[in-house]
């Protein structure tokens, strides 16, 4: 048995794909020890793993960064700087055998450099290839961004460069690049997807880079859901995510589109996610074919969904796929852009930015999407490139066989 550290961002999107590989690694007879905050310690603690806090969870608490990737940088950099010494304290008084750490984790990137261990990077993200070209990057990431974006994202940009230089002067190690910064290569990489969804795949060597697809199994506690409402025909299923889902106007508008009125009649279901931040009674009555509700059980309800309007968070983009649902992305940060681009170039959906989003251009999308055939047959294909790479159990598999190769028992 080896004891194996867990370094992750501190947001669903970043620790809910990692918790069917650590159930699945302590059913191996590994000792996994994951450092999260306090949200996060009964789901963690439910897979078997041990639970450890960070010192400073104030700094993790997830953003939307005004400076999106440049910005993301910036504040990861400066999570890194103050919680790195307790980290390393706590590691130095019992160093694991090896380190799994995310691909945006900057301080599991300084932490194996500062400890000499081996290190396994996962990402439930799409990361850069580390002989892509700076200029590509900021065209890929910022190109449909407006100035202001692009100005924040310079401006965070130098503050990492300034946080970098006084992490540097005390530890004395190597600095994530800006490509690294969001991929943290390591001889051994997991990336929670296929390669024919991921961007430039033909560039990533299959000795180095595992596409093991999502990392999906099911969830402890069902959210309670009335399926018994759901009729047979056409559902749209609606969710902005965990971060930016404060958005009244949105699901105004949702209602407008969608809403089954006199005086505009829709012949379809809905099933609206609105999230913790909003009070439903803010939209005004929910029409009378809208189900509304915080929170669904996402996987549950995408058995029975016919579309997919999405902020296009990679896990639930992954997920809708998984089950053949074509998706109607409105991308609103980071990553997000990326994944729009990915489900419109596989042919699986059609994207729009928040601002083009409006109650016509919704309903346009959603009857676009519906009434050709392709898009659910691509949605289809792109699922079937993600449910046959492995999931967490290949995984697991490409874990064991590396520590294997390095001599680790």
């Amino acid at each position: 048995m080896s004891t194996v550290v867990v370094l992750n961002l501190t947001s669903s999107g970043h620790i809910n794909p990692t918790l069917p590989l650590v159930t699945e690694l302590v059913g191996r007879g590994e000792r996994v020890i994951y450092y999260a905050i306090e949200q996060y310690r009964s789901l963690i603690e439910a897979t078997g793993a041990e639970y450890r806090p960070y010192s400073h969870p104030e700094y993790l608490v997830p953003k939307v960064h005004q400076g999106e990737f440049f910005g993301s940088m910036a504040h990861f950099a400066k999570a890194a700087q103050v919680n790195l010494p307790a980290l390393l304290e706590d590691l130095e008084q019992s160093p694991p055998d090896y380190i799994l750490l995310d691909s945006m984790c900057i301080w599991g990137n300084l932490a194996q450099q500062i400890m000499k261990l081996p290190a396994i990077t996962f990402s439930s993200i799409f990361i850069m290839h580390p002989t892509m070209k700076a200029e590509d990057i900021l065209d890929m990431v910022y190109s449909p961004r407006p100035k202001e974006v692009v100005l924040k994202g310079v401006q965070s940009l130098y503050r990492y460069f300034e946080i970098s230089q006084e992490i540097n002067e005390q530890y004395h190690c190597k600095i994530p690049s800006l490509i690294e910064a969001f991929s943290n290569p390591q001889d051994l990489n997991i990336l929670f997807t296929s390669r024919k969804f991921h961007p430039f795949s033909e560039m990533y060597d299959a000795s180095v880079y595992k596409f093991v697809g999502p990392s999906i199994a099911p969830r402890p506690g069902t959210i309670p859901f009335p399926f018994e409402q759901l009729k047979p025909g056409v559902t749209i299923y609606i969710s902005l995510g965990t971060i930016v889902n404060d958005a009244v106007e949105f699901y105004k508008d949702c209602y407008q589109a969608f809403g089954n009125r006199i005086e505009r009649p829709y012949p379809h279901q809905v099933i609206l996610s609105i999230g913790n931040k909003v009070n439903p009674a803010d939209l005004g009555p929910a029409p009378d074919n809208f189900v509304v509700m915080p929170h669904v059980p996402q996987l549950e309800v995408l058995e029975r969904t016919s579309v997919f309007i999405t902020h296009g968070g990679m896990n639930s983009a992954s997920e809708a796929l998984c089950y053949g649902v074509p998706l109607v992305v409105i991308p609103h940060r980071g990553d997000a852009f990326l994944v729009a681009q990915q489900v419109v170039n596989n042919g699986a959906g059609v994207s729009m930015l928040p601002a083009q989003a409006s109650p016509d251009t919704l309903h346009d999308a959603v009857e676009k999407v519906l009434s050709s055939p392709a898009f659910k047959q691509n949605a289809e294909e792109l699922g079937q490139s993600l449910r046959s790479a492995g999931g967490y159990v290949k995984a697991a598999d490409e874990i064991m066989a590396y520590k294997s190769e390095i001599g680790l028992n």
